[in-house]
Order: C-alpha cells, then sequence, then structure tokens
C-alpha cells in the first residue's frame, strides 16, 4: 500500500478537523536520514548528559 503526499496531507487535516489523534510511524532509515539518533545512540547521549540523575531509572538507561 502507497500514498502520495497529498493524501497524507488530507488525511491530516481531516483527522485534524474532526479532532482524531495521528501516529506517524517511521523507519530506523528515514529517522537516521533526518537527523534523529538511533536508540542505542539516544541512550548514550541520556547517560552522557544525565548519568549522575539516572539512579533507580531504568535499568536500559544504567550501563
Amino acid at each position: 500500500m502507497s500514498f502520495s503526499v497529498k493524501d497524507i496531507a488530507k488525511t491530516l487535516k481531516d483527522n485534524k478537523k474532526q479532532g482524531l489523534p495521528v501516529i506517524i510511524f517511521t523507519g530506523a532509515g528515514c529517522s537516521k536520514s533526518a537527523g534523529m539518533p538511533l536508540a542505542n545512540e539516544l541512550v548514550a547521549e541520556i547517560n552522557k548528559k544525565f548519568k549522575s540523575n539516572l539512579r533507580g531509572g531504568p535499568t536500559c538507561l544504567n550501563n
């Protein structure tokens, strides 16, 4: 199934008018190309910046 940009824009506008929520899922390739970090890169950045605040937090962040 594929949609054009116009199809997607129309659906988003229609949903907004109806007060419906919108969730957009993109693959790692799309988000990485846009400059978003991968999950492991994000966790590493959080550890780097907030290590002292993570004690007692989720174990995935306590590396």
